[in-house]
C-alpha cells in the first residue's frame, strides 16, 4: 500500500527510506520570493509613504513560517517607501546557515511609511506585546525572551525606539507642556501618551542599525524633497489632530517644531537634521547591545566625512556599538553581499550571549 509523509524540511533534512538515512531536497528561496517578492508588497512601499490611512489595514508584524517556541525571533523593519523584500537576500542567507536556521524564526514589520516615527514605533512596541501575548501566554518561552530587531533607514528610528526608555525627553520633542495641560480631544491626547511615553520592550535583547540616520539626513530638508512632501495624505484623525494643534497657543510646543509644516507630524519631516525628535531619542541611551551596518559609496576623503548618498556617516554612526561595518555600497546597501555576511555574523555572536 503507498505511503505519503510530509516534512517540513525546515526542520527535518533527513528521512528513513528502506532502512536508509536518506538526505530530503529542500528550497527555502522559493518561500521567501512567493512570499516576500509580490507585486502587492512593493506596492504598498510607495502607497504607503503617500497615502498611509490607504494602507494601514495591511500593516502588521508576520512571520514567514508558523510560530516555533524553541526559536528566537529576529524582526526585520524596512524603511522609508519600501516595504519587506529587502531582506529576501538575508533571510536566504540565515536559512542557508544550518546553525541558524535551527535557532532563529525571521519575522518583519510592514508599516506605512508615511506616518511619524513616534506613532509608528508605538504599533511596533504594541504588535511585539500582542505577539509574545499570543504565542507565549504563560510566559515560558525562553526564546521570545531574546529577540534581536534589525532596521533600515528609518526602520532603524523605529528599531531604535523599541531599546530605549522615554523618559520625557520623547514628549519634550514636541511639546513644552505636560499632557494633562494639552488641551485636545481626550482620546487623541492619550494616543500621543501612549506614543511618547514608553519603557522599552522586555522581549528585545539585540539590535542591528543599518543606514540608520540617528541624527537625520540633509535629503530630507531638501526643497524638492519637501515639496513632495505636501502629497503625503494624513490620517483623518492625524489630519484633525494638527488642526487642533493650530488652535492652541504656540507656547505649548517646542519652538524647533515651528520650522515644520502640521507640526513635523510627516514622517520625512522626522527625519531633518533639525527635527527635535532626533535630539529626543538621542538623548536616551541604548538599554541593549546594538551594531551598526553603514553604507560608503566611496567617494574620496575621510572616513567621518563620508556618506552612503542619503545618510552620511557622521548620523549612521553610534559610538557605544560593539560594532561597525562599513559596507561600499549606496544607502539601499541591503541586499549587498557583505550586510548578510554581518547579519549573520551577529547572529552567531547573540546566540554565544546569556
Amino acid at each position: 500500500m503507498p505511503e505519503a509523509r510530509f516534512y517540513n524540511t525546515q526542520t527535518a533534512q533527513t528521512t528513513v527510506l528502506n532502512g536508509r538515512q536518506t538526505p530530503l531536497a529542500y528550497d527555502f528561496t522559493a518561500g521567501l520570493e512567493l512570499s516576500l517578492g509580490s507585486k502587492f508588497l512593493k506596492k504598498l512601499g510607495l502607497s504607503g509613504l503617500l497615502n498611509p490611512a490607504g494602507a494601514a489595514d495591511n500593516a502588521g508584524l508576520f512571520m514567514t513560517e508558523a510560530y516555533n517556541p524553541q526559536r528566537i525571533p529576529v524582526i526585520m523593519v524596512h524603511g522609508l517607501a519600501s516595504d519587506p523584500h529587502i531582506w529576501q537576500n538575508v533571510m536566504n542567507e540565515i536559512l542557508g546557515d544550518p546553525v541558524l536556521r535551527e535557532r532563529y524564526q525571521l519575522w518583519y514589520f510592514l508599516y506605512p511609511t508615511g506616518l511619524p516615527v513616534a506613532g509608528t514605533s508605538n504599533r511596533l512596541r504594541l504588535a511585539i506585546q500582542a505577539a509574545a501575548e499570543t504565542f507565549d501566554p504563560e510566559h515560558d518561552d525562553a526564546a521570545l525572551r531574546k529577540m534581536i530587531i534589525i532596521g533600515h533607514s528609518m526602520g532603524g528610528l523605529l528599531s531604535r525606539m523599541q531599546v530605549i526608555d522615554s523618559g520625557n525627553d520623547i514628549w519634550g520633542s514636541y511639546f513644552a507642556v505636560p499632557p494633562e495641560k494639552l488641551d485636545v480631544d481626550p482620546e487623541k491626547r492619550k494616543m500621543l501618551r501612549d506614543a511618547m511615553f514608553f519603557k522599552r520592550s522586555p522581549y528585545i535583547k539585540r539590535t542591528v542599525f543599518v543606514a540608520t540616520p540617528h541624527r537625520g539626513s540633509e535629503v530630507a530638508d531638501l526643497k524638492i524633497v519637501q515639496w513632495a512632501v505636501k502629497f503625503i495624505r494624513l490620517p483623518l484623525d492625524l489630519a484633525n489632530l494638527t488642526s487642533e494643534f493650530a488652535q492652541l497657543d504656540m507656547s505649548f510646543f517646542n519652538p524647533e517644531l515651528r520650522k515644520f509644516k502640521a507640526f513635523g507630524t510627516r514622517s520625512v519631516d522626522n527625519l531633518s537634521p533639525q527635527h527635535p525628535l532626533l535630539h529626543g531619542m538621542n538623548n536616551r541611551p541604548l538599554t541593549v547591545p546594538h551594531h551598526s551596518i553603514i553604507g560608503n559609496r566611496g567617494k574620496s576623503g575621510p572616513l567621518e566625512t563620508s556618506s552612503d548618498g542619503i545618510v552620511p556617516y557622521s548620523s549612521a554612526r553610534v559610538e557605544t556599538a560593539l560594532s561597525e561595518k562599513i559596507v561600499p555600497a549606496p544607502h539601499s546597501c541591503v541586499q549587498h553581499p557583505l550586510v548578510a555576511e554581518e547579519v549573520v555574523r551577529i547572529l552567531h555572536q547573540h546566540l554565544q550571549s546569556k
